[in-house]
């Protein structure tokens, strides 16, 4: 029996080998098996590498800002190694020798550099905003002094996007950002200006100001920063007044306060309604 299986087997073999068509379509499909087990365990790689990385960043005790921009830069980096290994056992199906590639990559490399100068730039300042934690996924941020303004959608090695106000997607290379702004860091001034004519006595600010200061207390104590006794840092108060030259028959005042930076347009928006609304009703009181 094992004989009649040894002979049949030489039989097959020695027509495959003396038929040149049979022998190319089992090496065709043998690549495309390759191939199709290649593309399948890339895309279940793909598709797990975001719950190895969650679950990673999870044991690690940092906040959800630095946690979700560390996950979407593993997530960038892994991508392009996963598809970087898919490329080379690609080539390595088709019979490319994968050695001497590697080993002429050091030389590739050098001359691409060059080209890329640009590229290795923009790494290198992803690199450092990451780590210096200038701004994270979330914060909201003025880059290159008000040249785009918005909130941080997604921080990779190569660049940022941005979402603005007005809800465009701004994607700016990481080596252009010269100057960031960030309003995410706990704390903000609320600065609020009113222009009031110079008949209006200064105690008569003083006192809408004081008023201000009680009715937000009241109404929307959230907003205002505390220390580490739960106590207000700066409540609204009267900077004073800021400017007498540019209206010449009023002056500008300012009110200041620390808020937090999540109450900050809440806070700003409170400041201005409060204030327009006891300075009218004290200039309404004072007509009457």
């Amino acid at each position: 029996m094992l004989q009649t299986l040894a002979q049949m087997w030489m039989s097959v073999r020695t027509y495959v080998e003396s038929n040149t068509w049979v022998a190319t379509t089992l090496d065709i499909g043998k690549v495309a098996l390759a191939l199709i087990v290649i593309v399948a365990l890339t895309v279940i790689a793909l598709r797990i590498r975001k719950a190895i990385i969650s679950r990673a960043f999870s044991l690690i005790h940092l906040t959800n800002k630095h946690q979700t921009t560390l996950e979407s830069l593993a997530l960038s980096v892994s991508r392009y190694v996963l598809l970087t290994i898919a490329l080379l056992c690609m080539l390595a199906a088709f019979g490319v020798q994968i050695g001497p590639l590697l080993a002429g990559a050091g030389i590739v490399g050098l001359v691409f550099g060059f080209g890329a100068q640009t590229l290795i730039r923009d790494v290198i300042s992803g690199l450092f905003i990451l780590f210096e934690n200038q701004y994270t996924v979330g914060d909201t941020v003025t880059i290159n002094a008000n040249q785009v303004t918005g909130v941080v959608e997604q921080l990779n090695l190569r660049s940022t996007h941005i979402r603005t106000w007005a809800q465009q997607l701004v994607v700016i290379q990481n080596s252009e950002v010269r100057m960031s702004q960030n309003f995410s860091r706990q704390r903000m001034r609320a600065i609020v200006t009113c222009t009031v004519p110079y008949t209006v006595p200064y105690d008569t600010v003083v006192t809408a100001v004081h008023q201000v200061k009680e009715q937000l207390l009241t109404t929307m104590p959230h907003v205002f920063l505390t220390d580490a006794d739960g106590a207000y840092v700066e409540l609204p108060q009267l900077y004073g007044i800021t400017d007498i030259e540019t209206h010449p028959t009023n002056c500008k005042y300012t009110i200041v306060a620390l808020v937090k930076d999540t109450h900050y347009n809440e806070a700003c928006n409170a400041l201005r309604l409060s204030l327009a609304t006891h300075l009218l009703m004290r200039h309404d009181a004072q007509e009457l």
